[in-house]
């Protein structure tokens, strides 16, 4: 008796592959050899990536250069209100602003 292997085995040594045709070969030759047309965009991806990195550059650059001030900025003085009731203030205080503000219309 014939082993699965050995029947597998001698069907594959029995096949052969067609030739390939002749006009396959010139067709696939033609192609190959054929250049194909430049793209701009590799180039203008890197011109873009190399202009990034300049811009990049003179922002460090600026940011190191620029020259640090040791004093703060100072905001304009805001005038003072003296007489704001506050949550701990009685209500009489809060009376008597009342009356002076009516006066003062």
């Amino acid at each position: 008796m014939i082993e699965p292997e050995d029947r597998i085995e001698a069907e594959l040594a029995r096949m052969r592959p067609h030739p390939m045709p002749a006009d396959l070969t010139e067709r696939l030759d033609a192609c190959l050899s054929a250049p194909e047309p430049a793209s701009p965009w590799p180039d203008r991806f890197l011109v873009s990536a190399m202009a990034a990195g300049a811009l990049a550059a003179c922002v460090i650059i600026g940011v190191l250069l620029t020259v640090a001030t040791d004093s703060a900025p100072v905001m304009a003085p805001t005038a003072q209100i003296t007489n704001v009731p506050r949550i701990g203030t009685p209500l009489q205080s809060l009376a008597q602003l009342d009356v002076n503000w009516a006066e003062a219309r």
